[in-house]
């Protein structure tokens, strides 16, 4: 075994790859010896059948791609590949094994491996691999396709799950943060103000409102947040308490609506007023009485995190 001729490289720059084997068995790497060294543009350059071995001759032959088994005796070709990957930045490494076991595929590419194939993966298949791999690209074999894809989608779930976590800390943030400037208002308006305020930026709806009731349920008064004074203006009179604004009041009970235009109970809404795409509100009460209904809405470019909130 040991250097091999170089071949002419018929894929034009001249330099064929060369190729560096790592295996406890000297069958395996006599075998992939014969594969490599049957290619124009491919080139063995040399073997090791221990970590110690290899890291020696590997920081001397620079190879361009390291074919490598997973389990070396006692030793672990994982700590191996995490070695080159931090030692000699360019060089990639093929993982060969004969497990398809999952975990050890994610582990190898994890530690820097930029291929993963059982070691009964036929020739040409390896021949493609340290092609692919030497131009950047990342295999892994055919056979571990949907555990690749099971992981994946694993992992974008997770990621998610973490985003939904950090946006739920950022709320409770801002919501301790708001309980603590409504705490310093020296007027009821104010205070109800800033309760319309923070309702509208925890919920990160585009508009929000306030509706203080009467004794008989109707609205005294409607405080809103994210309209414009000319938006207030054509809208006109306070509202009514009907359509899905009346359900909250009556039922005390919180209400979620994702489209509007689709739940029976969606009416009253006076000409002048922008779109709204969703809707949620929530009873707020006050010594036992209900006294006044909090509501927080999207329009249709909102974020889907619609508000509304009834005292």
């Amino acid at each position: 075994m040991g250097e091999a001729s170089r071949r002419p490289d018929v894929r034009g720059d001249g330099v064929p790859i060369r190729v560096f084997g790592v295996d406890d068995h000297a069958g395996v790497l006599a075998g992939l010896c014969q594969i490599i060294s049957e290619q124009e543009d491919l080139a063995w350059l040399g073997e090791a059948r221990s970590i110690a071995e290899a890291k020696e001759k590997l920081s001397v032959l620079l190879p361009d791609v390291v074919l490598m088994d997973s389990r070396l005796k006692a030793e672990s070709g994982l700590d191996l590949c995490a070695w080159v990957h931090r030692e000699l930045p360019d060089v990639r490494v093929l993982m060969l094994t004969g497990s398809t076991d999952e975990t050890l595929l994610f582990r190898s590419l994890t530690v820097g491996a930029s291929g993963f194939l059982v070691k009964q993966a036929r020739g040409r298949d390896i021949v493609e691999a340290v092609r692919a791999i030497h131009d950047g690209g990342v295999v892994w074999d055919p056979r571990m396709g949907q555990a690749v894809l099971k992981h994946f989608r694993q992992v974008g779930s997770a990621v998610h799950e973490s985003d939904r976590i950090e946006r739920l800390r950022g709320r409770m943030k801002r919501l301790y943060l708001g309980m603590t400037r409504i705490a310093g208002v020296r007027t009821v308006e104010e205070m109800l103000q800033r309760v319309v305020n923070l309702s509208r930026e925890i919920t990160e709806a585009r508009y929000a409102a306030l509706a203080v009731l009467k004794p008989d349920e109707s609205i005294a008064q409607f405080i809103t947040d994210g309209l414009m004074p000319e938006e207030i203006k054509r809208i006109g009179s306070l509202p009514r308490g009907q359509g899905l604004l009346g359900e909250v009041i009556r039922s005390r009970r919180p209400l979620r609506v994702d489209q509007i235009s689709a739940h029976a109970g969606s009416a009253g809404w006076p000409a002048g007023h922008p779109h709204m795409r969703s809707f949620l509100g929530m009873p707020m009460l006050f010594q036992g009485e209900g006294s006044a209904t909090s509501t927080s809405l999207t329009s249709g470019k909102a974020r889907p995190s619609p508000t509304m909130t009834r005292n």
